[in-house]
């Protein structure tokens, strides 16, 4: 029976498949596995041009026409092939180079160099990596003396290296101004030369000088972390990165290529220090200067046991001039600070962290570097975390009456509670939490508890708001109520504003941007057509009077239907449509049907004409009178579709009592 071999790769090792074609002969497939070839000796290891030379390993196949052999770059002559021993012959204009083999495109550098004698062989380059302008040497054997006859070239520039000299066994030449990292080429009196950086994968690194910029602060103290800036910020190994105070060597918390993070040196000497770097390759000539103060020192501390609230005195010296870089710490909790000096920090004491009072740490930071750590007592202390009220429109708002409830930890009811000065009757549940009614005479303020045990009176970071008549309230009624208006997304044009909800025809089209300024944006200019519009919020509104002021920027109109609508509703989303068209004092209007009488404000807006650009008119609504809780729907209803529109900058809602 006929057998036909397909060899698919040399490179694989071999396994087997049979099977029989239509003509019933026997297929025989050999495939192979992915081999790794080696090479273990080579013999001789020195020769001449047109000699032979045996390069003995595993794996070489046995098909010369799929294997390259090359001493450096120079491909040899193979004159056998097996599947551990190769022989080829030295070509003519060889050098000495490394062994490499090339199997089907698969190149393997062995780590042996042949030798060829009577040509020039290059054995060492050093350094193999520097500056541009930097000189390099390269050794070896039959260089000749000429300085001319030797051309050495890099990567990156058809420039060839300044040969500075030329000896036998030695030439030392300089790396070219525009070189980059890549392999080089070198000839001597026109014979090309093989060099280990020259083939496989050899390549001469051309280094760049690094940069040393700015530094995250210009003054500190001695254990302060501080940031350097530039480029090329490169360690290795055998060379880290470096950095100096003077002669003081800093230590280096962390580094990339363009950061160094480094704490300044305890030896450090007070006063200006000038700052260098030293890279694995390079000090960096750009020095900075880095002004070290002199570090504080606290001598006493007032008191080591207080209650929240309570000042306590830390006196010392050379603290810093500005209170934001200072920080005191109680078991975690940070204080406030009261007053500071260059010698004396007052501050209150702060709850710890954890909330478990009795010895605590006190901590004094200082630019955040730690200069004092000492154990401080916090005794027991009521505290409150919250007081908030239940009025609809905000828990900070009040109106006598209002119920508030404070909450905290330890609030028995043996102290007196005031609010806003004035004292109430609370209702304690437990020791965390109590209730109160906004008193009569109430102004505005916050609430405070006092103890006969504790000199410290205990008060509420919260404090309540009195609902007064006339009030602007409209942050607590509206959301993105004035300019600038903040977009959903995007910068310029038109888009969605925050907060409101729309009917399909104001998609992307609520506000604009014009001039630098932003709008609400209720018009049509040629397209997107704003027929029964509806750009509107929805707000529970506590019983009481209240008006509506709308700051109009433009109104325009040129052709087109042609009516804007400022509404209150009663209800959520609960605008009506326009169903009709009538005669108005500038024109027809579309009206809209009510049989409900849900619409409680009705401001018509498209009977004025204003310019952009001029000041806006402020446009003043009816007055309501919710006789309930009720919750409305507030915004603008809209006839537009060709070329007309009204902008707004600007709402506002006024409390008119009750």
């Amino acid at each position: 029976m006929k057998k036909i071999y397909y060899s698919l790769c040399l490179l694989l090792s071999l396994f087997i498949w049979t099977s029989c074609d239509k003509g019933g002969e026997e297929r025989v497939d050999l495939k192979y596995e992915a081999r790794t070839i080696s090479v273990s000796s080579i013999s001789p290891v020195a020769g001449y041009i047109g000699e032979n030379l045996t390069i003995n390993g595993k794996q070489f196949g046995v098909s010369p026409e799929l294997m390259k052999v090359f001493i450096g770059e120079d491909e040899t002559e193979i004159i056998s092939c097996s599947e551990e021993q190769l022989i080829v012959k030295v070509p003519q204009g060889a050098t000495t180079g490394k062994i490499i083999l090339n199997l089907m495109g698969d190149t393997y550098v062995s780590e042996f160099t042949y030798t060829v004698l009577g040509q020039p062989s290059v054995t060492a380059i050093s350094p193999v990596m520097a500056f541009a302008n930097d000189e390099i040497t390269i050794t070896g054997d039959n260089f000749g003396s000429t300085v001319s006859a030797v051309k050495l070239g890099f990567t990156g520039t058809k420039e060839t290296a300044l040969v500075v000299s030329c000896e036998n066994t030695k030439i030392i030449a300089k790396v070219p101004a525009k070189a980059v990292t890549g392999p080089i080429d070198l000839t001597i009196s026109k014979q090309h030369v093989n060099t280990p950086l020259s083939t496989g994968s050899g390549e001469f690194t051309v280094l760049q000088h690094a940069s040393f910029t700015e530094m995250s602060a210009v003054s500190g103290y001695r254990g302060a972390t501080v940031t350097l800036k530039g480029e090329g910020f490169v360690g290795t190994d055998e060379k880290p990165l470096k950095v100096y105070f003077g002669d003081t060597e800093a230590e280096v918390v962390s580094s990339t290529n363009e950061e160094i993070v480094i704490i300044v040196p305890e030896e450090a000497t007070n006063g200006d220090n000038a700052v260098m770097v030293e890279t694995a390759y390079e000090l960096i000539e750009a020095v900075q200067v880095f002004n070290v103060l002199p570090s504080p020192k606290i001598t006493s501390v007032s008191s080591t046991e207080e209650y929240i609230g309570a000042e306590v005195t830390i006196t010392g010296e050379n603290f810093p001039e500005e209170v934001k870089n200072v920080r005191v710490l109680f078991g975690g909790g940070e204080a406030t600070i009261v007053s500071n000096s260059a010698t004396e920090l007052v501050v209150k004491v702060a709850a710890p962290a954890d909330g478990v009072f009795g010895k605590v740490a006190l901590t004094v930071l200082m630019a955040d570097v730690t200069f004092y750590t000492g154990e401080f007592t916090v005794k027991e202390t009521p505290y409150i975390i919250s007081a908030v009220s239940n009025n609809i429109l905000s828990n900070k708002l009040v109106q006598v009456g209002d119920e508030i409830t404070v909450t905290g930890k330890g609030l028995t009811p043996d102290g007196t509670v005031t609010i806003g000065g004035i004292k109430v009757e609370p209702t304690f549940n437990g020791n965390n939490e109590f209730k109160a009614n906004i008193p009569a005479g109430f102004t505005g303020g916050k609430v405070v508890l006092t103890y006969e045990a504790i000199s410290v009176p205990v008060t509420s970071d919260d404090e309540l708001i009195l609902l007064t008549e006339g009030m602007d309230i409209t942050e607590f009624v509206l959301q993105n109520y004035q300019q600038p208006f903040i977009p959903k997304a995007g910068t310029s044009g038109t888009a969605n504003p925050v907060g409101w909800l729309y009917s399909s025809n104001f998609e992307n089209e609520g506000m604009a941007w014009q001039n630098g300024n932003t709008y609400l944006h209720l018009q049509t200019y040629g397209k997107n057509k704003k027929e029964n519009g509806k750009l509107y919020q929805v707000k529970t509104l506590p019983k009481g009077k209240y008006k509506f002021m709308i700051d109009v920027a433009e109104s325009f109109f040129n052709k087109g239907r042609f009516t804007v609508r400022f509404l209150v509703a009663k209800g959520n989303n609960t605008f009506p449509d326009y169903v009709k068209e009538v005669a108005g004092e500038n024109g027809k209007v579309w009206e809209y049907n009510d049989p409900e009488k849900i619409v409680l404000v009705d401001k018509l807006l498209s009977d004025l004409r204003i310019t952009i650009g001029s000041t806006p008119v402020q446009v003043e609504t009816n007055e309501i009178n919710l006789s309930e809780t009720t919750e409305v729907t507030i915004g603008f209803l809209t006839m537009t579709n060709d070329q007309a529109g009204v902008k707004v900058s600007a709402i506002k809602t006024i409390w008119l009592g009750e």
